[in-house]
């Protein structure tokens, strides 16, 4: 469901505000959803991870709280949900499904937040863009540094100088416009801003390669 982690709008690396304190209680029903899996279980603490939750007992219009914040969440079926983390400071936090029915499901220490410079750009990444995301993203790392980045018919694009990784984060904009911002997400997500034609101003989402392209 990377086109739905997609539209979420890259949030600013900051602490948000304590969250709501009416978190749903802890359930023992029979019927109450269950939690068996976080991917990824561990994130940047400026937010935006693509989190799939698994499980079972999911229902339509079920809510994802993030240690007490409530975040948006695509309820795929009853064993699957996918939501997208907000900012928070670094530890891990609890996690929670609340079903409209008021049961819920408690995962204590699910999730850690980390500093973004924990995790490695380097790689080769292959994400989408595009308003319906249906430009094809690309772009290479070396030694913490942006080699070169395509979206769909551009061809091979090059900054000079080349933008440096720093804290999980880079940016650049060339004098005709053409530029490109980035912040990992976690250890194998991406998340950014374009502008190059046929990709004019759009967010982008990518992953890590596990081969070199």
């Amino acid at each position: 469901m990377a086109a739905f982690a997609a539209l979420a709008e890259r949030a600013p690396a900051v602490t948000p505000r304590p969250g709501p304190t009416l978190v749903p209680p802890r359930s023992t029903a029979a019927l109450a959803p269950t939690i068996d899996r976080l991917a990824p279980d561990a994130g940047s603490t400026g937010g935006s991870t693509p989190l799939r939750i698994s499980g079972s007992g999911f229902h339509p219009g079920a809510v994802v709280f993030v240690d007490g914040i409530a975040v948006s969440a695509f309820v795929l079926d009853s064993h699957t949900i996918y939501a997208c983390t907000p900012p928070h400071d670094a530890g891990a936090v609890d996690v929670v499904v609340a079903n409209p029915n008021s049961l819920s499901a408690w995962e204590t220490n699910a999730f850690t937040y980390v500093s973004p410079c924990r995790f490695d750009f380097n790689g080769d990444w292959i994400g989408v863009a595009g308003s319906e995301h249906q430009m094809e993203l690309r772009f290479s790392i070396r030694r913490d540094m942006l080699l070169s980045v395509s979206c769909g018919t551009s061809g091979l694009v090059t900054f000079s100088p080349a933008p440096v990784v720093e804290n999980g984060e880079f940016a650049a904009v060339r004098s005709d416009g053409v530029g490109i911002s980035a912040r990992i997400v976690s250890s194998a997500e991406a998340v950014g801003t374009i502008n190059l034609e046929p990709c004019p101003y759009t967010n982008w989402i990518a992953t890590r390669s596990l081969r070199q392209v």
